[in-house]
């Protein structure tokens, strides 16, 4: 896909935020900052950005074939959201620019700096849990939310036929003949609840026909137990 670079248009400043700072090494560059502001009555009130580099291990490596799609797009946009980030991504913290570009105020060029550094912070955040070829071809694009447009768009195509492959192989499970169905129905039962975990949804008909398909090969005291089975409603086998 080729980078659809995005252009950084003028806007308002954004309100300053309290500068951030960095780490050495290949560690993710700290973005948790406060500052204090006087109110009326003289009390002070902290404002905090949590720190990027505390929730990145809550975020699983995004799979190059988009299996995990559905669960990183969760975690990674709950993580960016408590981290006050998601914006950069999403595009509603836009890039801001001065009045007179030929001549910026010193408060202008301090606002640019700040959201230059913060759009790298988030990008950097989504770097350490893409695919290495991923990375490498997003690294030409110009801030963070051209880059997860792209990822998005790619990644929910790879889920589509990923999540098709993985039904598929669902419905095809079966019960050998002899075989422990007790130990059957409970690995349906946990694969069914993986799947779910990606986002693949299979519904109680499918389940119960999965299961069934291969009930003549049971005995009929064991199709008895089948449909007393906890994970299947009784009265299911006819």
């Amino acid at each position: 896909m080729a980078p659809n670079l995005k252009t950084k248009t003028p806007v308002a400043a954004q309100p300053p935020v309290a500068a951030s700072s960095s780490t050495s090494g290949g560690s993710l560059p700290a973005s948790g900052s406060g500052t204090v502001a006087g109110t009326s009555t003289g009390t002070a009130l902290l404002s905090y950005t949590p720190p990027l580099e505390h929730l990145s291990a809550n975020i699983p490596c995004l799979a190059e074939d988009g299996s995990n799609w559905a669960i990183f797009r969760m975690r990674f946009h709950q993580a960016m959201m408590a981290t006050r980030r998601w914006g950069y991504f999403d595009g509603s913290f836009t890039w801001p620019m001065a009045i007179d570009p030929d001549l910026p105020m010193a408060t202008e060029t301090s606002e640019i700096e700040k959201w230059d550094y913060d759009d790298e912070v988030a990008w950097c955040a989504l770097l350490q849990r893409l695919p290495d070829d991923t990375a490498l071809r997003l690294n030409s694009f110009l801030t963070a939310a051209s880059r997860w447009k792209d990822v998005e768009a790619e990644y929910t195509i790879k889920m589509v036929f990923t999540q098709s492959d993985l039904k598929a192989s669902f419905l095809e499970m079966r019960c050998p003949k002899d075989g422990d169905v007790r130990a059957f129905l409970t690995s349906l039962h946990s694969k069914r609840g993986a799947l779910a975990a990606v986002g693949v949804e299979i519904s109680a008909h499918d389940y119960q026909k999965t299961v069934f398909v291969t009930a003549d090969t049971f005995s009929p005291v064991t199709r008895i137990h089948v449909t007393k089975f906890p994970y299947l409603s009784a009265g299911a086998l006819r």
